[in-house]
């Protein structure tokens, strides 16, 4: 390296925020959104998920200025806890075809419940 040079460091690949966050502490202010990284099995064969935009990474962001989750994460995180309620599943994903963001909101406040 020449005196005088700029010297700098790779953190690997530039356009995932989510790692330099998770892994280094840190990430780029300028970018408006950070991908999730959600990942779980059979995602993309599960039709409710596709329907829903929960396997659709440009969906899965958290929103860097307000520090927000987008509704696809949210979705997903309760689609997959509600797992073992095929009922429910169903419901959120009907929920969601319907538009009717009043059911989807009383599913996730539920779900909220439980964890409690």
């Amino acid at each position: 390296v020449s005196k005088g040079s700029e010297l700098t460091i790779s953190y690997g690949v530039p356009y995932n925020q989510f790692r330099l966050l998770v892994v280094f502490g840190f990430f780029d202010i300028g970018c408006e959104e950070i991908f999730s990284n959600m990942n779980f099995p059979g995602k993309d064969q599960d039709e409710a998920l596709v329907d829903m935009g929960c396997t659709d990474p440009s969906k899965l962001v958290f929103r860097v200025d307000a520090g927000l989750a987008a509704n696809a994460v949210w979705d997903a995180s309760l689609y997959i806890a509600l797992s073992s309620n095929p009922k429910e599943q169903r419901a959120l994903h009907d929920a969601h075809l319907r538009g009717d963001r009043k059911a989807k909101s009383a599913l996730h406040a539920k779900q909220i419940g439980r964890a409690h």
